[in-house]
């Protein structure tokens, strides 16, 4: 992932931001991809900015099985310069963030 974000940095001439992104257990991004400390580590090395996805923020730490809160406090916050605000709600047939299985 660093390296994909280095070679947009080296094509790019705008300041860039990666984003966070949902996490499901079960099919699309890996769980790693949604660790506060690979997007931190992305952040920092790659010298980038946040974009924090608060959807994708309690999606992943609902999968993940955190406390939203706390995974919200791991993420590099200082690096946030843009915020989507989105309030996803749980499918109460599937007990899942509206998602067929």
């Amino acid at each position: 992932m660093l390296n994909g974000v280095l070679k947009w940095k080296r094509e790019i001439d705008a300041d860039l931001l990666i984003e966070n992104v949902p996490y499901y257990g079960f099919r699309g991004t890996l769980r790693s991809a949604t660790d506060s400390e690979v997007i931190t580590k992305i952040c920092s090395e790659a010298d980038v900015g946040l974009m924090l996805d608060l959807a994708h923020l309690r999606v992943a730490a609902w999968h993940r099985k955190e406390d939203v809160e706390e995974y919200l406090k791991r993420m590099p916050l200082e690096r946030v310069s843009e915020i989507h605000v989105c309030g996803p709600a749980l499918d109460p047939e599937h007990d899942i963030f509206g998602i067929d299985i």
